[in-house]
């Protein structure tokens, strides 16, 4: 089978955006995770969610994702009333460079056209200016230069290696090996 160069481009197009958009619904399921663990009574009791009209709500799965659970436990109502290590962890995650860097192309991805489509065509910044004599004044431009596939290959796999050293910490603390459970036989 022959693929074009053009279909290569499309693909690893394709290849990058679903990476970066799984790194973050990653992020959170971890997000989840914790806080059913802090949600716990012997964890700290439910977590509020500050909103920008500065009422709180108790957190939970519908209003929780990574950047409200940061928030969240950095908050200074939260300071040292939760696990130290799993904030620690969890705050190396979020300040980790790929992290940092991707979330502006997982923002383009989802809200945008993307800014890694390199096709002939017009750039997404048109700009068009009516004149009093009645015509249309339009300014764009043909693209602009962006990261190679390669650099964005090397920050999701930095990205991935990130979150996966954070859960590390994490599933030790969550999840501890001397954990036992025991489950009754059901009753006849």
């Amino acid at each position: 089978i022959l693929i074009s160069d053009e279909k290569k481009y499309w693909l690893m197009i394709y290849l990058v955006d679903n990476a970066i958009l799984r790194i973050y619904a990653c992020l959170d399921k971890v997000a989840q995770m914790c806080r059913c663990y802090f949600e716990h009574e012997e964890n700290g009791v439910a977590l509020e969610v500050i909103r920008k009209c500065g009422c709180t709500e108790i957190m939970n799965e519908g209003n929780c994702n990574f950047g409200s659970l940061i928030t969240c436990l950095n908050s200074v109502k939260n300071k040292n009333r939760r696990n130290s290590e799993i904030v620690n962890a969890l705050n190396n995650i979020n300040n980790n460079k790929s992290i940092s860097t991707l979330r502006a192309y997982r923002n383009t991805f989802s809200h945008r056209k993307h800014v890694i489509d390199q096709t002939a065509g017009i750039d997404p910044k048109v700009r068009s200016e009516y004149k009093t004599d009645g015509t249309v004044e339009t300014q764009f431009s043909f693209g602009e230069r962006l990261p190679s596939l390669n650099w964005f290959k090397v920050e999701i796999v930095n990205a991935n290696n990130a979150i996966v050293e954070g859960l590390e910490t994490i599933q030790n603390i969550i999840f501890p090996r001397d954990f036992n459970i025991t489950i009754s036989k059901k009753l006849e």
